[in-house]
Parts: C-alpha cells; structure tokens; sequence
C-alpha cells in the first residue's frame, strides 16, 4: 500500500515551518460499502492494507503536536484492527483530531474510543438521503 521508502519520508533534521499544517491520514483502505462513484471498489484500484503501526509512530515522533490531524482516506478508517490503539496514540501527541466515517462501523467499543480520545470533530458521509437509494447506491444499511 506504501510505495514511498522511509528514507524519502523521514529526514534526519526537518525544518518545522517546512512541515504540512493538516496531515489527511488513511488507517486503511479496505471498506464495508461499495458506493457507485468511489474508485476503491474497482479491480484496478490499489492492493487493500492497513497503515502500519512504526509508519504512524513515525508520524507522532516527526510532526509537532500543533499538527492537525484529519483520519479519513478512500477506505473506512473503523475497520482497521487497530483503530482504538491508534486514537489512542494520535491522541497522546496531538490536540487536533478528526475523523471521517461512513458509519457503518460504530460499535459501543469504537464510540468509546473515539469519545475517550482528542477527536474534536467526526464527520458522517451520508450520501443519499432515502434507505432505497442509500442501499442501492453504496450497498449498506441506512
């Protein structure tokens, strides 16, 4: 799923003023839905995973806890295995937090998580505002 080397993503000296304000983090690009205009359903897309966990502590080492943090991506970011440890961990060096969900996926344990850590906003993609067309078109449960 990555293709850049640690080597090209990591310095040893980075200049902070250098840094990205706002890092859009994908835990994964795996999903439970299949919306029709989404690109990550199609065979040609790329091979499914997870972030791994070294790349997101190099994150938390590297980026300054100013460094607004949006966990979102093409695949939803509650189906990771790790979706509670890695809040966990954002939320121990970064105040501002956000996550982009489709829903589908928050169980009592992954609220808990998310209420538990630094998330200061959680955006919910609703699509299409019918169960019929909801259902049809992104193949889940409205």
């Amino acid at each position: 799923m990555y293709d850049v080397t640690e080597e090209v993503l990591w310095a040893d000296k980075l200049e902070v003023s250098l840094l990205p304000r706002t890092i859009n983090l994908e835990f994964t690009n795996r999903c439970n839905l299949r919306c029709d205009f989404c690109i990550n359903h199609q065979p040609t897309f790329r091979k499914k995973g997870d972030l791994p966990e070294h790349i997101l502590d190099n994150l938390i080492i590297e980026l300054p806890p100013s460094t607004e943090i949006s966990i979102c991506g093409v695949g939803e970011p509650t189906l990771h295995p790790k979706f509670s440890r890695y809040l966990e961990k954002l939320s121990s060096h970064f105040s501002n937090l956000s996550l982009v969900t489709n829903g589908q996926n928050l169980t009592p344990a992954i609220i808990d998580s998310v209420i538990a850590s630094n998330i200061n906003k959680v955006i919910v993609s609703l699509d299409y505002f019918s169960e019929e067309t909801y259902k049809m078109r992104k193949g889940g449960d409205f």
